[in-house]
């Protein structure tokens, strides 16, 4: 037989001579290609350390020691797996950096910046952090053969062309990372979408499907250029820091996860989903605000050890969400209140505070306004204290509502309009007006409720001005500005004036939602009440039939 070759362990490879960090990373992805393996066979290793990684003389790497691992069974839940496969990547990230400062001088962890970022950054699964490091590993190849064609070519146009060369690398790997959301949304994610809204047997499931793809390929494609752009500024423009980068990054991973959960919910077979589809995709947040480097300054991130605890709390509150959106109010209340408990184990703040203000949102859209004051008011005081500003304007343009309109307090409410106003000029991020116009409309309706037209109609004209100037004239949630509006008119015995705004109304939600949308039967039925108040019984009945 051929004897065996000798191996030793990483330690012992490393104390045996300096080693660079070029080939301490090849070694490691050698190891890491070996834990990844196992994950995928349904092993965790449990216990991963340099004593577990050898190296033989022929340079081929391998991971021992597998006495703790442990098969992911059913038994163990989906939980128990990603627990496990968490914990190995968080250890393998470990013994890495721990190699790289054993090379370094004077403990500082050998090799470039962007590969000491990699290692800081948390990841939730082997694949994830392997593919990140092989694409570093791959960049540094590339410039260190290109700077040894310079050398070797002279300088002058040879420079220039290593530079406009290197320039179209970036940019390509920029458009790269930007296409891992294909994962996510594209044409077979689409169809599997469209297959599933028809299988629920609602009768416009199939239009309500042609209809809600359009805002999802717009939220995709807007999420993919702005990953590219953040990219851009950070690795080819040079006018963003790494700090900044990370930021965005962390921001639209918030924007992909809220994606993420709706196409998911799209695919669960509720039926309540189909009339609900349309509002939920328009109201998805826009990336914009992760390429606003001021407001990513002010962004809370999570420590970098906190980072995928955080963001499996983050892709249940986006799950929470969509429960909402989808009428599922019972799993998503037990969705929320799941994501609370373990948000206040964990500690970040900024998250408690986001998970609290759900909790809230949902025992409002229970009928339980008491306790969803209650939970407002500690989201509010739980943000501040974190400076998520943005949190903190979202709870108190819900307690404008809760506490002004539904608890019958509006002087109260009004207290939290103010607070509402000083937190957007703080600054918050509000793209497209949202916030502002959300709280004006709640503000409207205390008025409107205290009997107050003149002050509710001119709020309410003051919201439909600001979103027909940042949507455009034909964006659905007009519809419900429209509609509220003149709902006022028709109070102050204005029924032509309500009638020119309802007929608009429906002439925008008709095309966007479908005539047998429920919101576009609000309207009709609005409408209806219009007509006949103004003497056209046959109109009215008509619309009437129509809405039906």
């Amino acid at each position: 037989h051929d004897a065996l070759p000798i191996c030793r362990t990483l330690g012992a490879w490393l104390g045996a001579g300096r080693r660079s960090w070029v080939r301490v990373l090849d070694v490691m992805l050698q190891a890491g290609r070996g834990l990844a393996a196992a994950h995928a066979q349904g092993l965790v290793h449990g216990d991963f350390g340099p004593d577990d990684v050898t190296i033989a003389e022929d340079g081929r790497v391998r991971v021992m020691d597998l006495g703790l691992a442990r098969a992911i069974d059913a038994s163990s839940g989906e939980e128990g797996q990603r627990d496990g496969v968490a914990a190995d990547v968080r250890a393998f990230a470990a013994c890495l950096d721990a190699a790289l400062r054993s090379t370094g001088p004077h403990g500082r962890a050998a090799g470039p910046r962007w590969l000491r970022r990699v290692v800081a950054r948390g990841f939730g699964s082997m694949p994830a952090l392997l593919d990140e490091l092989a694409r570093g590993e791959a960049r540094a190849r590339r410039r260190r053969w290109l700077a040894a064609l310079v050398l070797a070519t002279g300088v002058g146009a040879g420079a220039f062309g290593w530079q406009r060369h290197t320039r179209a690398v970036s940019v390509r790997e920029c458009e790269a990372e930007a296409a891992s959301l294909a994962e996510t949304w594209d044409d077979s994610v689409a169809a599997a979408v469209q297959d599933a809204l028809v299988a629920t047997g609602v009768p416009r499931a199939a239009s309500t499907a042609e209809r809600v793809r359009p805002w999802l390929d717009a939220q995709a494609q807007a999420w993919q250029q702005a990953r590219t752009q953040a990219c851009l500024h950070a690795r080819v423009d040079g006018t963003w820091s790494d700090e900044t980068l990370e930021r965005a990054r962390w921001c639209l991973d918030e924007r992909r996860m809220e994606l993420e959960a709706l196409v998911s919910e799209l695919q669960s077979g509720d039926a309540r989903i189909v009339d609900r589809a349309v509002p939920a995709a328009w109201s998805l947040r826009s990336p914009a605000p992760c390429l606003d480097a001021d407001a990513l300054a002010r962004l809370p991130a999570p420590p970098v050890e906190e980072r995928e605890a955080v963001r499996a709390l983050l892709v249940e509150l986006s799950h929470a969400t969509v429960l909402q959106q989808a009428g599922a109010l019972e799993r998503g209340l037990a969705t929320a209140e799941a994501a609370l408990a373990q948000a206040r184990a964990q500690g970040w703040r900024p998250v408690t505070a986001a998970v609290m203000r759900r909790v809230a949102i949902l025992h409002d859209a229970r009928g339980e306004p008491t306790q969803a004051e209650a939970m407002l008011e500690d989201a509010y005081f739980e943000a501040l204290g974190a400076e998520a500003h943005d949190v903190a304007a979202d709870a108190a343009s819900s307690l404008v509502y809760v506490v002004g309109v539904t608890l019958g307090r509006p002087a109260e409410g009004l207290e939290w309009a103010r607070h509402h106003e000083l937190l957007l000029a703080h600054p918050v991020p509000d793209p497209a007006g949202w916030r502002r116009t959300n709280a004006l409309a709640n503000v409207a309706s205390i008025h409107r409720a205290a009997g107050d037209h003149a002050q509710a109609e001119a709020l309410l004209r003051e919201v439909l001005a600001i979103r027909e100037r940042e949507l455009g004239p034909e964006h659905p949630v007009l519809g419900l500005t429209l509609n509220n509006l003149a709902n006022v008119l028709q109070a102050t015995g204005e029924l032509a004036a309500a009638k020119v705004l309802l007929e608009r109304a429906l002439a925008i939600q008709e095309p966007a939602l479908g005539g047998d949308d429920p919101m576009v039967a609000l309207t009709l039925n609005n409408l209806g009440n219009i007509e006949h108040a103004l003497g056209s019984p046959a109109r009215a009945q008509a619309l009437d039939r129509k809405s039906t």
